[in-house]
């Protein structure tokens, strides 16, 4: 017929955490009519919940434009830790906005990052487990790397 129907509307209405869901798709065409069902079963996770902004100081004197970088502990939610992406914002070389984003171990709560000038820098951590990130924390206070 030439028409498209959207019957996904609703998809992701009236999910809770903790529960199972049975998500059915069925593919349909002018020609042939009505494909085969494909199903299959879910169960929805809560997320880790946002972090607070992290804790910053200056790196260790006379290492190489690093900047301590430290937060709490996250609440993991339902899912399994996997690690925390640290995220620094600030001025690069030639001044340029420089955003440096690295993994690290879940079992962590401290880095000593290393940006590479004295910046001015600001930081964000989020946690990533099974189900995703938790959202993005808010940003630490600048702080200049050494």
């Amino acid at each position: 017929t030439g028409r498209k129907q959207d019957t996904r509307r609703g998809f992701g209405r009236g999910r809770t955490h903790g529960t199972e869901h049975v998500v059915t798709v069925r593919g349909v065409t002018s020609d042939v009519g009505p494909g085969l069902a494909s199903s299959a079963t879910g169960r929805t996770l809560a997320a880790a919940e946002q972090m607070a902004a992290p804790r910053v100081k200056p790196g260790r004197r006379g290492g190489d434009r690093t900047v301590l970088v430290s937060w709490s502990d996250p609440e993991w939610g339902e899912a399994s830790p996997c690690c925390f992406r640290v995220t620094a914002v600030g001025r690069g070389a030639a001044g340029k906005k420089t955003t440096i984003r690295r993994f690290v171990g879940a079992d962590l709560r401290r880095t000593d990052f290393g940006v590479g000038t004295t910046g001015p820098w600001r930081f964000t951590v989020e946690a990533k487990t099974g189900t995703g990130f938790s959202p993005v924390s808010a940003f630490s206070a600048k702080v200049r790397a050494r």
